[in-house]
């Protein structure tokens, strides 16, 4: 967590760029894989998945680093975004990559219909589960 000049705690992106002193030759800010995966909350090696699935390609720096520019931080934030949805990153590098809306639209909803039959399956679990307490609770009584 960083604090602000007021000693507030801050998320705010720009705030930590602003710390970064390397630049890219165009001058656009860059920040490391370990800034990335702090300020994500993940791990350094799942930013190594990302790249080796090519969902972010970082630039390389000449100490072997991997400096990340805007674009990719962007990108970083919408792998988040998915899997916190609950897709797998085959599927994300899907939606990464699709085109048009209507395509989207299509993955988005067969995700729907998959979530829709879990909370299904979960909801005759705990009636199952509800009917058994009920039972052991008229056997103990």
């Amino acid at each position: 967590m960083r604090f602000n000049a007021q000693g507030r705690k801050t998320n705010d992106w720009k705030g930590r760029r602003t710390t970064v002193k390397r630049e890219m030759k165009n001058g656009e800010p860059i920040v490391t894989r370990g800034q990335v995966a702090q300020y994500f909350g993940i791990s350094k090696n799942a930013l190594r998945n990302y790249e080796e699935m090519d969902l972010v390609i970082p630039q390389i720096g000449e100490n072997s680093y991997r400096y990340y520019q805007e674009g990719n931080v962007s990108t970083v934030s919408a792998i988040r975004m998915y899997r916190n949805m609950g897709f797998q990153l085959p599927d994300v590098k899907a939606l990464l990559e699709c085109d048009d809306n209507d395509g989207l639209d299509r993955m988005l909803r067969e995700h729907q219909r998959a979530l829709l039959e879990q909370q299904e399956e979960i909801l005759h679990e705990m009636a199952q589960t509800c009917a058994m307490l009920e039972r052991i609770k008229r056997a103990t009584v």
